[in-house]
């Protein structure tokens, strides 16, 4: 019998869009459904995932071992805002890994990762460094109640403003009986003039 797929990763999936040789950033990973759909999109192109439970990076890495073996997926226990200081790579980084350099990144994505509409400040800034220029951040969310879905996407919205991105789309859309929200935002980057 075959895996039944949440329908917010496969509307995240659906909603994501990037070149076939992209590098992605997946937060909070978790067990590694949505990474193994996008991989599937992915030819010359590598998708980074993290995760702070080992517990589900060990889970991802087993689901997705052949996109690993192919060189299109990665997997790493960390927080976001850990993951990028200094340009660092993950602490569990393998010589050759992935890396997190500065502006490494043509799209960092998650699903239902709570921080963006809470206190987002430290990672936002990880984002900032991680992306490459132009590149977006792509926010999705399926909440408990449907009646929440407003809510939340208010929330993103002036969080993630005033961390100082553009936001780009907002939206909230039917997943069956819930409500999925969706949020893409860039970084506003200074002009320099001369």
């Amino acid at each position: 019998m075959a895996e039944k797929i949440p329908p917010r990763l496969v509307w995240a999936a659906a909603r994501l869009d990037f070149e076939k040789d992209a590098r992605l950033l997946e937060i909070g990973c978790g067990n590694g459904v949505l990474a193994g759909l996008l991989c599937t999109r992915l030819d010359g192109g590598r998708l980074t995932a993290i995760d702070r439970s080992e517990k589900a990076v060990a889970s991802a890495t087993k689901r997705n071992a052949d996109h690993i073996a192919a060189g299109r997926a990665a997997f790493f226990t960390a927080a976001l805002a850990d993951a990028g200081s200094d340009g660092a790579a993950p602490a569990d980084a393998a010589p050759g890994g992935p890396g997190f350099g500065a502006q490494c990144f043509d799209k960092i994505l998650a699903v239902n990762v709570n921080v963006f509409w809470i206190d987002p400040r430290r990672e936002l800034e990880t984002v900032k460094r991680l992306l490459k220029p132009g590149a977006t951040l792509e926010l999705f969310y399926e909440p408990p109640g449907a009646e929440q879905a407003e809510k939340i996407a208010r929330l993103l919205h002036e969080k993630i403003s005033a961390g100082g991105f553009e936001i780009l789309a907002r939206s909230a859309e039917p997943l069956g009986a819930a409500v999925g929200v969706h949020i893409a935002a860039r970084p506003v980057r200074s002009r320099v003039t001369g």
